[in-house]
C-alpha cells in the first residue's frame, strides 16, 4: 500500500490513525507525539535534538534488534549484509540502546555524503521524493508500538534505521535515490506516483537474486518481518 513507509498522498503528517496498533493507547500516543515534536522547528545544518529513551524503549529495541538480527544475516543481500555489520563494528548500532539520529548522519555524511532529517510522521510523496534528490533522508525518532513488535503501519526507527540506514552506505543505491529524487522535482503528480511506486517495489520491498537464492535489500522487509 503505497498510503504508508513515508509515501503517503493523503493524511501526510500523521500515521497514527484507527488502523496503529497505538491509537487506543493514550501513553504510547503521548510518547510518540513528544518525541515527534522536537523535529518540528528543525532546519538543516542544525544538531538534530537528543531523546532520551526511556528504558522501556530500548527494552523493545533490543528485543526487535535481536530477534531480526538471525535473520537479516540469512536474508539480507552482501550488500547490506556487509553495511549492518560495519554499523556494529563502528558502534553506530548496538543493541543495548537505540541509535541517535545525530550520531548515524555524521556517519553517514563522511561515509557517503547522505544526510539525514528528523520528521515527525509520514510525508507527502513530493517532500519525500524531493529530499532524495539533495541526498537527504527523512527520518522519523520515535518506535513502534510494543503490542506488534515486527509490523508497523508507518515509518518508525525500526524502519529507518534498520531498514533504510545499512543502504545509505552503499553508494550505489545513495546515487540511484538521488536520481529517483531527481526525477520528481517539479514534476505533474501523476509522474510522482509513477516514481513512488518504482521506489515501493525496489528500495521499500525490493528483493534479488545471489547464487540462485532470494535475497532482500528493501527497507519494508528488513523492518517488518510480519509483512
Amino acid at each position: 500500500d503505497l498510503n504508508s513507509m513515508g509515501l503517503s498522498l493523503q493524511n501526510p503528517s500523521d500515521g497514527l490513525n484507527n488502523h496503529h496498533p497505538g491509537f487506543k493507547d493514550v501513553n504510547y500516543k503521548s510518547r510518540r507525539n513528544i518525541i515527534a515534536e522536537k523535529s518540528n522547528n528543525y532546519k538543516m545544518l542544525d544538531t538534530i535534538p537528543k531523546i532520551e529513551y526511556d528504558n522501556q524503549e530500548n527494552k523493545l529495541w533490543n528485543f526487535i534488534y535481536n530477534t531480526l538480527k538471525p535473520k537479516l544475516l540469512k536474508f539480507g543481500n552482501k550488500e547490506y549484509l556487509e553495511n549492518f555489520k560495519n554499523l556494529e563494528k563502528d558502534g553506530i548500532f548496538k543493541d543495548s540502546e537505540i541509535p541517535q539520529l545525530e550520531d548515524i548522519k555524521n556517519y553517514l555524511l563522511f561515509k557517503t555524503n547522505w544526510r539525514l532529517k528528523p520528521v515527525n510522521g509520514i510525508l507527502s510523496q513530493r517532500e519525500y521524493l524531493n529530499c532524495l534528490a539533495f541526498r537527504t533522508f527523512c527520518s522519523t525518532q520515535y518506535i513502534r508500538h510494543e503490542s506488534k513488535p515486527f509490523y508497523t503501519p508507518e515509518p518508525d526507527i525500526i524502519h529507518e534505521f534498520i531498514g533504510h540506514i545499512p543502504n545509505f552506505l552503499d553508494p550505489v543505491f545513495c546515487d540511484v535515490s538521488q536520481k529517483l529524487g531527481l526525477l520528481s522535482l517539479g514534476a505533474s503528480d501523476r509522474v510522482v506516483k509513477l516514481i513512488g511506486a518504482v521506489y515501493w517495489f525496489t528500495i521499500e520491498f525490493g528483493v534479488t537474486k545471489e547464487e540462485n537464492e532470494s535475497k532482500f535489500y528493501g527497507a519494508g522487509i528488513a523492518s517488518s518481518s510480519d509483512e
